[in-house]
Protein backbone atom coordinates (compact mmCIF):
# COMPACT_ATOMS: atom_id res chain seq x y z
CA UNK A 1 0.00 0.00 0.00
CA UNK A 2 1.52 3.02 -0.60
CA UNK A 3 2.42 5.91 1.96
CA UNK A 4 0.49 8.93 2.25
CA UNK A 5 2.10 11.84 3.48
CA UNK A 6 1.16 15.64 3.90
CA UNK A 7 3.51 18.53 4.46
CA UNK A 8 1.41 19.28 7.83
CA UNK A 9 2.13 15.31 9.17
CA UNK A 10 6.22 16.05 8.34
CA UNK A 11 7.09 12.78 6.99
CA UNK A 12 8.80 12.67 4.81
CA UNK A 13 10.49 15.94 5.55
CA UNK A 14 11.94 16.51 1.89
CA UNK A 15 10.48 16.12 -1.97
CA UNK A 16 12.94 15.69 -4.76
CA UNK A 17 13.54 17.82 -7.77
CA UNK A 18 14.43 16.17 -10.90
CA UNK A 19 15.41 19.15 -12.47
CA UNK A 20 15.08 20.48 -16.32
CA UNK A 21 17.07 17.35 -17.43
CA UNK A 22 18.89 13.90 -17.18
CA UNK A 23 21.28 14.19 -19.61
CA UNK A 24 24.53 15.33 -18.01
CA UNK A 25 26.00 16.50 -21.30
CA UNK A 26 23.37 19.41 -21.31
CA UNK A 27 24.01 20.01 -17.79
CA UNK A 28 26.90 22.45 -18.09
CA UNK A 29 25.45 23.86 -21.78
CA UNK A 30 22.60 24.88 -19.10
CA UNK A 31 24.66 26.25 -16.88
CA UNK A 32 26.49 28.71 -18.93
CA UNK A 33 23.32 29.96 -20.58
CA UNK A 34 21.55 30.45 -17.47
CA UNK A 35 24.16 32.12 -15.48
CA UNK A 36 24.95 34.86 -17.21
CA UNK A 37 20.95 35.33 -17.89
CA UNK A 38 20.55 35.33 -14.50
CA UNK A 39 23.33 38.08 -13.73
CA UNK A 40 22.83 40.29 -16.38
CA UNK A 41 19.05 40.20 -15.26
CA UNK A 42 19.89 40.56 -11.44
CA UNK A 43 22.68 43.09 -11.69
CA UNK A 44 20.04 45.18 -14.54
CA UNK A 45 17.20 45.36 -12.16
CA UNK A 46 19.25 46.11 -8.80
CA UNK A 47 21.14 49.03 -11.01
CA UNK A 48 17.68 50.65 -12.37
CA UNK A 49 16.33 50.68 -8.40
CA UNK A 50 19.53 52.23 -7.27
CA UNK A 51 19.45 54.67 -10.46
CA UNK A 52 15.81 55.66 -9.60
CA UNK A 53 16.90 55.89 -6.04
CA UNK A 54 19.96 58.42 -6.47
CA UNK A 55 19.18 60.28 -9.43
CA UNK A 56 16.30 63.23 -8.07
CA UNK A 57 14.74 63.41 -11.66
CA UNK A 58 13.41 59.87 -11.55
CA UNK A 59 11.53 60.49 -8.53
CA UNK A 60 8.07 60.20 -10.14
CA UNK A 61 5.23 58.08 -11.10
CA UNK A 62 6.46 56.45 -13.41
CA UNK A 63 10.01 55.79 -12.89
CA UNK A 64 8.66 55.18 -8.68
CA UNK A 65 6.34 52.22 -10.77
CA UNK A 66 9.65 50.93 -12.81
CA UNK A 67 11.72 50.64 -9.83
CA UNK A 68 9.39 48.26 -7.93
CA UNK A 69 8.79 45.87 -10.63
CA UNK A 70 12.64 46.39 -11.03
CA UNK A 71 12.95 45.20 -7.51
CA UNK A 72 9.75 42.80 -8.07
CA UNK A 73 12.04 40.75 -10.90
CA UNK A 74 15.07 40.60 -8.79
CA UNK A 75 13.26 38.99 -6.04
CA UNK A 76 11.11 36.77 -8.59
CA UNK A 77 14.60 35.41 -10.58
CA UNK A 78 16.14 35.00 -7.28
CA UNK A 79 13.62 32.58 -5.75
CA UNK A 80 14.15 30.05 -8.57
CA UNK A 81 17.61 30.86 -10.52
CA UNK A 82 20.08 30.05 -7.75
CA UNK A 83 18.20 26.52 -6.82
CA UNK A 84 18.04 26.03 -10.79
CA UNK A 85 21.52 26.33 -10.79
CA UNK A 86 22.44 24.49 -8.10
CA UNK A 87 20.44 21.82 -9.77
CA UNK A 88 22.49 21.43 -12.53
CA UNK A 89 25.39 19.98 -10.60
CA UNK A 90 23.58 17.28 -9.12
CA UNK A 91 21.54 14.38 -10.51
CA UNK A 92 18.56 15.04 -8.37
CA UNK A 93 18.14 17.87 -5.59
CA UNK A 94 16.67 17.39 -2.23
CA UNK A 95 14.44 20.10 -0.89
CA UNK A 96 13.13 20.63 3.27
CA UNK A 97 8.66 20.56 2.85
CA UNK A 98 9.36 24.05 4.50
CA UNK A 99 11.81 25.12 2.07
CA UNK A 100 9.65 23.80 -0.80
CA UNK A 101 6.30 25.80 0.35
CA UNK A 102 7.97 28.79 0.95
CA UNK A 103 9.82 28.59 -2.28
CA UNK A 104 5.94 27.87 -4.46
CA UNK A 105 5.35 31.42 -1.99
CA UNK A 106 7.43 33.61 -3.14
CA UNK A 107 7.80 33.21 -6.62
CA UNK A 108 3.80 32.69 -6.53
CA UNK A 109 2.92 36.06 -4.99
CA UNK A 110 6.18 38.16 -6.32
CA UNK A 111 4.66 36.70 -9.67
CA UNK A 112 1.28 37.66 -9.22
CA UNK A 113 2.22 40.91 -7.33
CA UNK A 114 4.30 41.99 -10.84
CA UNK A 115 0.92 41.69 -12.70
CA UNK A 116 -0.94 43.59 -10.27
CA UNK A 117 1.66 46.11 -10.26
CA UNK A 118 1.78 46.24 -14.20
CA UNK A 119 -1.90 47.09 -13.97
CA UNK A 120 -1.33 50.01 -11.66
CA UNK A 121 1.41 51.24 -14.80
CA UNK A 122 -0.91 50.82 -16.80
CA UNK A 123 -3.36 53.35 -14.94
CA UNK A 124 -0.82 55.85 -14.86
CA UNK A 125 0.26 55.54 -17.89
CA UNK A 126 -3.36 56.10 -19.12
CA UNK A 127 -3.91 59.31 -16.88
CA UNK A 128 -0.43 60.77 -18.40
CA UNK A 129 -1.31 60.40 -21.76
CA UNK A 130 -5.21 61.24 -21.74
CA UNK A 131 -4.83 63.88 -18.84
CA UNK A 132 -1.42 65.60 -18.58
CA UNK A 133 -2.80 68.72 -17.07
CA UNK A 134 -4.38 66.71 -14.21
CA UNK A 135 -1.68 64.18 -13.46
CA UNK A 136 0.17 65.65 -11.37
CA UNK A 137 -2.50 66.05 -8.82
CA UNK A 138 -4.75 62.56 -10.05
CA UNK A 139 -0.96 60.32 -9.65
CA UNK A 140 0.12 61.84 -6.44
CA UNK A 141 2.61 60.04 -4.16
CA UNK A 142 -0.02 58.50 -2.06
CA UNK A 143 -1.94 56.94 -4.58
CA UNK A 144 1.05 55.65 -6.19
CA UNK A 145 2.09 53.96 -2.42
CA UNK A 146 -1.43 52.56 -2.03
CA UNK A 147 -1.17 50.86 -5.81
CA UNK A 148 2.08 49.42 -4.49
CA UNK A 149 0.28 48.73 -1.40
CA UNK A 150 -2.57 46.39 -3.31
CA UNK A 151 -0.33 45.02 -5.67
CA UNK A 152 1.53 43.62 -3.01
CA UNK A 153 -1.35 42.40 -1.05
CA UNK A 154 -3.07 40.92 -4.53
CA UNK A 155 0.62 38.84 -4.57
CA UNK A 156 0.41 37.86 -0.86
CA UNK A 157 -3.35 36.33 -1.12
CA UNK A 158 -2.87 34.61 -4.09
CA UNK A 159 0.46 32.88 -2.42
CA UNK A 160 -1.74 31.58 0.48
CA UNK A 161 -4.24 30.51 -1.58
CA UNK A 162 -2.02 28.48 -3.71
CA UNK A 163 0.64 27.46 -1.21
CA UNK A 164 -2.16 26.54 1.22
CA UNK A 165 -4.30 23.96 -1.07
CA UNK A 166 -1.35 22.75 -2.07
CA UNK A 167 0.51 21.88 0.85
CA UNK A 168 -2.82 20.57 2.40
CA UNK A 169 -2.89 17.47 -0.25
CA UNK A 170 -1.48 14.66 0.65
CA UNK A 171 1.12 12.61 -1.58
CA UNK A 172 1.28 8.69 -2.41
CA UNK A 173 4.37 6.99 -2.48
CA UNK A 174 6.29 9.13 -4.46
CA UNK A 175 8.53 12.31 -3.36
CA UNK A 176 9.80 12.69 -6.97
CA UNK A 177 8.81 16.35 -8.33
CA UNK A 178 9.38 16.54 -12.11
CA UNK A 179 10.80 19.71 -12.10
CA UNK A 180 13.51 22.55 -11.44
CA UNK A 181 11.48 24.19 -8.57
CA UNK A 182 8.24 23.84 -6.24
CA UNK A 183 5.90 24.52 -8.54
CA UNK A 184 1.95 23.95 -8.43
CA UNK A 185 1.09 21.33 -11.59
CA UNK A 186 4.35 19.08 -10.65
CA UNK A 187 2.73 18.73 -7.16
CA UNK A 188 -1.04 18.37 -8.18
CA UNK A 189 0.38 15.14 -10.69
CA UNK A 190 2.00 13.45 -7.41
CA UNK A 191 -1.23 13.97 -5.37
CA UNK A 192 -3.59 10.90 -4.76
CA UNK A 193 -6.35 13.10 -3.70
CA UNK A 194 -8.76 15.15 -5.73
CA UNK A 195 -6.88 17.94 -7.36
CA UNK A 196 -9.86 19.61 -9.06
CA UNK A 197 -10.56 22.47 -6.54
CA UNK A 198 -6.95 23.82 -6.41
CA UNK A 199 -6.31 23.41 -9.99
CA UNK A 200 -9.92 25.71 -10.35
CA UNK A 201 -8.42 28.31 -7.96
CA UNK A 202 -5.12 27.74 -9.97
CA UNK A 203 -7.60 28.60 -13.33
CA UNK A 204 -9.76 31.05 -11.54
CA UNK A 205 -7.02 33.45 -9.32
CA UNK A 206 -4.22 33.69 -11.87
CA UNK A 207 -6.84 34.01 -14.61
CA UNK A 208 -8.70 37.63 -13.07
CA UNK A 209 -5.11 38.37 -12.33
CA UNK A 210 -3.81 37.98 -15.89
CA UNK A 211 -6.65 39.42 -17.48
CA UNK A 212 -6.78 42.83 -15.43
CA UNK A 213 -3.05 43.14 -16.14
CA UNK A 214 -4.21 42.94 -20.10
Amino acid sequence: MPENFTWARGAPTEVILLGVTDRWDLHLTLILTYLPVYLVSLLGNVGLVLLVYVIAQFHTPMYFFLANLSLLDACYSSAIGPKMLVGQLLPCITIPYATCALQMFLFTGLADAKCCLLTSMAYDRDVAIGNPLVYITAVSRRLCLVLLAASGLGGAVSAVVHTTFTFHLSFCGSREVNSFLCDIPPLLAISCNDTSLSELLLFVVCGCIHTATV
